[in-house]
């Protein structure tokens, strides 16, 4: 990439057509490309840790949720069991009840 040999040694074109200048200037400009890769490829690397980090925390939420809907689902089937539990013994007080008054309507 050292022009400076070539212009001493009386190189004013290159093959491609181009003066010494004009390439140089062509390298000036790639290197500022790789800077600015390097910079995006940096910049990339950042917003790729921060999505990771977010989709980590929003799983996190999601299992707590899920955790939480487990909780919820176990005394939903409590509540079932008592529920069901109170309209056995509902239905047993009535019969016993309309029994014993069919006692006391037969007497």
């Amino acid at each position: 990439r050292d022009l400076t040999k070539l212009a001493a040694m009386g190189v004013t074109r290159v093959d491609v057509g181009c003066t010494l200048g004009e390439v140089e200037a062509m390298l000036v400009r790639v290197a500022e490309l790789e800077r600015q890769l390097a910079a995006a490829r940096g910049a990339g690397k950042a917003n790729e840790e921060r999505l990771v980090a977010r989709v980590r925390k929003q799983m996190q939420r999601v299992s707590d949720q899920e955790e939480v809907l487990q909780e919820v689902d176990q005394h939903v089937v409590a509540l079932h069991f008592v529920a069901d539990s109170a309209l056995r013994t509902l239905a047993a007080v009535r019969l016993a009840s309309s029994s014993s008054s069919d006692g006391v309507r037969a007497a």
